[in-house]
């Protein structure tokens, strides 16, 4: 199965919330927060870390999303 690559750049509005339509139903196989790999954990991420439910397309960071920082996420 051939893999994708989302970029989103923040408005800085987003808190530590991001909805990704994308990515419904999709697994992710690395996030990126500028240029640092999160690790996916299952719940309360703390900085450096997200969750992700693929049912919504919702990933929550363990830090709030800054103006111009860029998320990439590459997803099966």
């Amino acid at each position: 199965m051939a893999s994708f690559n989302d970029i989103y750049t923040a408005t800085g509005t987003e808190g530590t919330s991001l909805t990704t339509s994308a990515l419904i139903g999709k697994t992710i196989l690395v996030c990126f927060q500028g240029s640092y790999p999160l690790k996916q954990v299952v719940s309360a991420p703390a900085p450096g870390e997200y969750t992700f439910n693929n049912s919504t397309g919702v990933r929550v960071f363990g830090l709030s999303l800054e103006l111009n920082q860029v998320i990439q996420t590459v997803y099966k």
